[in-house]
């Protein structure tokens, strides 16, 4: 896979270069935004320079993996609203950038797990407080469901059974109010607004 990084002024050049372990993914590093894009290419930018390029792209967007120093989770919103591939933190690049990759090359979208708990919930001084009244589990399946991952996927990454995903996934959709998995990504991505249904 062929990385193009925009970063005009070198702050996340060096991380980005280092955390890739994958030898068959080459970084090309431009200090100018570029001026034609390709669907066979991931371009790697803050998500401010992201936004531009999306916004102004129309139907043929590039693949876009944004990278943020906001850890609010309207920053995933406005990613996800403008057709990003991905989303991560630049205080975990190191831990993150090649799950994001190995994802983004199997055509999955990658969103990083502490914007997506942002989104979701609040924190405290304590850890994170879940809205709904969801259980921990729970909130790592609605992630896992944000995020696009498979029931397969959700299952292998919690080290659990499929069959169990299913049963978490349905006390989700349930304590939500909604029918689907897209109707509870939908729900997340606009902000808990619904109430659960009686």
């Amino acid at each position: 896979m062929l990385v193009v990084l925009y970063d005009p002024v070198g702050r996340i050049e060096a991380a980005v270069v280092a955390a890739v372990s994958d030898r068959r993914t080459r970084i090309r590093t431009v200090r100018i935004p570029p001026a034609r894009t390709t669907c066979d290419r991931l371009y790697i930018m803050d998500h401010h320079r992201a936004w531009n390029l999306l916004v102004g792209a129309g139907r043929h967007r590039p693949r876009i993996l944004a990278v943020t120093t906001r850890e609010d989770g309207h920053v995933l919103k406005e990613a996800v609203a403008v057709g990003a591939v991905g989303l991560l933190s630049r205080h975990r690049l190191a831990e993150t950038l090649d799950t994001a990759l190995d994802r983004i090359r199997q055509g999955d979208p990658y969103y990083d797990h502490l914007l997506l708990w942002a989104t979701v919930g609040t924190r405290t001084g304590h850890g994170f407080v879940p809205r709904q009244n969801l259980t921990a589990r729970e909130e790592e399946v609605l992630a896992g469901i944000v995020a696009g991952h498979t029931t397969r996927a959700m299952a292998q990454h919690l080290g659990i059974s499929v069959a169990t995903v299913r049963s978490h996934v349905h006390k989700v959709l349930t304590k939500l109010g909604v029918h689907s998995r897209l109707e509870a990504a939908t729900l997340v991505m606009t902000g808990y607004s619904r109430r659960r249904r009686h």
